[in-house]
């Protein structure tokens, strides 16, 4: 899906795409993967939105809730505890949490 946002601020701004990557200290690869709407790096998002005055919403480089749902339900994936029961037999261990001051 194309990023249109994008594209859009850099004509209003009458840039090129060689342009916007020159002022944004950032490839030109990089901006035409970011008008393509494929994913870019999170540095090469905040130098376009410096660039551009714009938020990484308002250049449709993040859709932050639709990322962070996605993130917070592979966090919850990858932190299941493991289930003991496989790894210890049933003969009484004990697992002691220590905190540190």
């Amino acid at each position: 899906m194309r990023n249109h946002l994008l594209r859009i601020e850099r004509l209003r701004h009458g840039w090129t795409q060689q342009q916007l990557a020159d002022f944004a200290g950032i490839s030109l690869s990089t901006v035409e993967r970011s008008e393509r709407g494929e994913p870019i790096r999170v540095d090469c998002i905040q130098r376009l939105c410096e660039c551009l005055s714009k938020t990484s919403e308002e250049l449709g480089l993040l859709n932050l809730g639709a990322k962070l749902l996605e993130s917070d339900n592979h966090m919850k994936r990858q932190l299941t505890p493991p289930n003991f029961e496989n790894f210890f037999p049933r003969i009484g261990w004990v697992i002691i949490c220590v905190k540190r001051k």
